[in-house]
Formats: C-alpha cells, sequence, structure tokens
C-alpha cells in the first residue's frame, strides 16, 4: 500500500495514477490548503522577476490578480508550477536545468547578476527562506507576495489508529511540514520502521534521519508523478 499525504486535487489524481498502475493507494493528507488575505506590494515595487514556488502558488494568486507579472520575467522552481502557469497561459523566462528545487533555480544564469532588481517571489506563508536569502546577497530587493496557508489536518485518535493497522508499504511526501507531522503521529505504527519514505529533498532525508529512520528507508527522488511512479514500478 502506498499512504499519500499530498493534500487537494494533486493528492486524488496521484492516487488514481497509482490505481491505474495496479497499486493499493490511500489518501492521508497531513495539511490542507487554503487561501489568506494579500497584502499589497510596496508602493512603485515593479517586479521584474517574479517567481513562482509551487503550483498552489500560481492558482491562488492567479485567481485574483495578474499585474505583478506584467513586464516581468517569469520563473518557476519546479515541472508541476511550470505546466501549471502554461495552464494560465504565462510564459516562462527562468527555469531550472537539472535540479528542480530553490537551490536549481538559483543555479540559473539569469539570476546570477540581480543587484538592484526587484524579484516577486509568490509562496504560501512560511515555508523556506533558501531564495530570498540568497538572492538578497546577490544584491536584489526582494518581497513576498503570500496566497495560501497550509493548515493542519485535525484527525482523531481512531483515524489516526486506522492508518496505523493499514500494510502502507511506501509512505509519499511532498514537503517538510508533512514530513514532521507524519513522524509525530505515526511513529507507533507496526510498519513506521519498515516503510520506504519518499522524499523530494536531501534536506527532508537528513530531516527524517535525525528523527530516527534509517537511511535505506529514506528515498529521494525528483518532484513528479513521473518519478514516483517509475520507481514503484521498479520495486
Amino acid at each position: 500500500m502506498v499512504l499519500i499525504t499530498r493534500p487537494g486535487s494533486a493528492g486524488t489524481e496521484l492516487q488514481q495514477q497509482l490505481k491505474t498502475q495496479g497499486f493499493d493507494a490511500l489518501l492521508f493528507p497531513m495539511i490542507e490548503i487554503q487561501p489568506c488575505s494579500i497584502e499589497p506590494l510596496p508602493q512603485g515595487f515593479d517586479a521584474e522577476v517574479v517567481i513562482f514556488v509551487s503550483p498552489n502558488a500560481v492558482r491562488y494568486a492567479l485567481a485574483k490578480e495578474r499585474s505583478f507579472c506584467r513586464n516581468a520575467k517569469i520563473a518557476a522552481v519546479g515541472k508541476g508550477t511550470l505546466a501549471c502557469l502554461a495552464d494560465y497561459g504565462i510564459n516562462v523566462d527562468i527555469v531550472p536545468q537539472q535540479q528542480f528545487n530553490s537551490e536549481g533555480l538559483l543555479l540559473h544564469p539569469d539570476l546570477q547578476q540581480v543587484a538592484n532588481k526587484n524579484i516577486l517571489i509568490v509562496r504560501g506563508q512560511g515555508g523556506r527562506e533558501k531564495l530570498k536569502n540568497e538572492l538578497e546577497k546577490r544584491g536584489a530587493n526582494v518581497r513576498y507576495l503570500e496566497v495560501y496557508l497550509r493548515l493542519e489536518i485535525p484527525y482523531s485518535a481512531a483515524q489516526i489508529r486506522q492508518i496505523q493497522q493499514k500494510p502502507v508499504k511506501w509512505v509519499q511526501v511532498s514537503n517538510q511540514q508533512t514530513l514532521d507531522l507524519l513522524l509525530q503521529k505515526l511513529r507507533t505504527a507496526d510498519w513506521f520502521g519498515k516503510a520506504k519514505w519518499l522524499l523530494l529533498s536531501k534536506r527532508s532525508q537528513q530531516y527524517a534521519l535525525a528523527q530516527g529512520l534509517d537511511i535505506e528507508n529514506c528515498i529521494v527522488l525528483t518532484p513528479g508523478n513521473e518519478a514516483l511512479l517509475s520507481y514503484l514500478k521498479e520495486q
């Protein structure tokens, strides 16, 4: 059984793909995504580069406003974000060439010489500061446009026990907040130390190892359903 923790329609889509391939897949998202009130940008801040960090950043931002994209280069951190921008008819100028995360995006040639440029990062509330910190070190003026919240889903003790009793072999994990909640809630499950944890970054892997998981059970995959499906088919 594959435990899918990706929230919303993306989790449902992955579940359907897995079932089509013959896998038993169970949805158990740890967080839900909700829109939040959007703070206006500072007067006179005209973005020269707009970075979208996730598909949710695209959906929740562009559903309300597009003017901040006008005359700006558009950057996407990952393949899912790139595809979502295409759905909205937005052409992307900057995308990682190999490593589809913040570190990969920061390697792009168009983000090397950014002194005095206005850069807008569209994201959910909270999250990593890697992009902002590094771009500011390079001299950029960086602002956030935070367009959604990640809220913990309040499962009952009975619901947690049901998941603990399932024959879970693989756990799909999309982000560190989800990983942290899973480690808190499911540690007493019989399968906890035997399941393969399918992670999206070395950073999440190191965190999982620090929490007592074995390195052979912490698998780092590239983002996207294709990589996950390919891995599972080989098992």
